[in-house]
């Protein structure tokens, strides 16, 4: 499995998660701290 692929997998499973629990400091500091998980989506 590539890491672009793994990358989608554990995106989804975030989301998912946030979903179904609700969106915590936590995840919030991990979006904060890994800046290229959004910079995929803002690149046109």
């Amino acid at each position: 499995m590539g890491e672009a692929e793994r990358i989608k997998l554990l995106e989804a499973a975030l989301i998912k998660y946030i979903e179904m629990y609700g969106f915590t400091d936590e995840a919030r500091d991990y979006y904060i701290r890994v800046p290229q998980f959004k910079s995929s989506e803002t690149h046109h």
